[in-house]
């Protein structure tokens, strides 16, 4: 073992103290740092990581009573989720024509993968089902926040190919919704003064370079990235049966639904940044230019 090989071992176990103990004090968060290196074989099924994480909040209020009320007033519910990833993958390889592997020198093969997922939720909901009754659901604040952020790269010195390695999927979803409903006579429903909001950004980061070697080396199927982000906001106010012209001058079955006043904001990043490149031995260019 040389003195590189050791000290990215060296690296790779104090990293992963370092996110065991990150991950217990950082609610919310997945961390994952992955350190290999290699003096000359295949780097093969290895520093893959699949990080997920899910919230939801729900609060519910319900009355069937008559000249009753049901309400879910003044409430907030928040998110806050990041998965962070740091792939480093470096192989030695063999630049010799004669190489005891039988892929001619060092190759990374289904690598460095990175799959990141996001799932956030807030709910609240007011129901009244008594003649002349009250659901409310009015001055609340739902907001989510999420961030994948994947830094991945691969090096090989050895003259294989890089093949299905080094590619990254980063999915978010997020919902809020906030739902009042009257199905009573003369009952209301309001789902007013509300705020929800969303933030989200996925962030990859790949750099992937194959410096050949003599037999000269490929990138296949790698270095490719997915982003994903999904929002969705909700506020609804419903009185049902709805009241006729008629009903309400004669002060039968006469209910009103309200969602007035709303703040809604949504905001999402999708950041990639891929960088693959091959470098060709000096002796192999020099016999092509031949």
């Amino acid at each position: 073992m040389n003195t590189n090989e050791t000290n990215y071992r060296k690296i790779g176990i104090v990293a992963a103290i370092a996110i065991a103990i990150a991950a217990m004090i950082i609610p919310g968060a997945g961390l994952a740092s992955t350190a290999l290196a290699d003096k000359g074989s295949k780097v093969s099924d290895s520093g893959n990581v699949v990080q997920s994480i899910g919230q939801s909040n729900s609060i519910s209020a319900s009355n069937s009573g008559n000249r009753g009320q049901a309400s879910a007033d003044i409430n907030t519910q928040s998110n806050d989720a990041a998965n962070v990833a740091n792939v480093d993958i470096h192989n030695g390889g063999s630049d010799g024509k004669k190489s005891e592997h039988h892929d001619k020198g060092g190759s990374v093969k289904d690598s460095g993968n990175v799959v990141q997922s996001i799932g956030q939720s807030n709910s609240i909901s007011a129901s009244n089902s008594g003649n002349s009754g009250q659901a409310s659901a009015d001055f609340n604040t739902q907001s989510n926040s999420a961030a994948n952020i994947a830094d991945v790269n691969i090096h090989n010195h050895g003259g294989g190919e890089i093949k299905d390695s080094g590619n990254v999927a980063q999915v978010i979803s997020q919902s809020n919704s906030i739902t009042a409903t009257n199905t009573a006579n003369g009952g209301s429903a309001s789902a007013d003064f509300n705020t929800q909001s969303n933030d989200a950004a996925n962030v990859a980061n790949v750099d992937i370079s194959n410096h050949g070697g003599y037999h000269g080396g490929k990138i296949k199927d790698s270095g490719n990235v997915a982003q994903i982000i999904a929002q969705d906001n909700s506020i609804t106010a419903t009185n049902s049966p709805p009241p006729s012209l008629l009903a309400c001058l004669i002060g039968i079955n006469c209910g009103s639904a309200s969602a007035d006043f709303i703040t809604l904001n949504l905001t999402a990043q999708l950041i990639s940044q891929t960088l693959t490149f091959t470098i060709m031995a000096a002796v192999k260019s020099r016999i092509a230019a031949m």
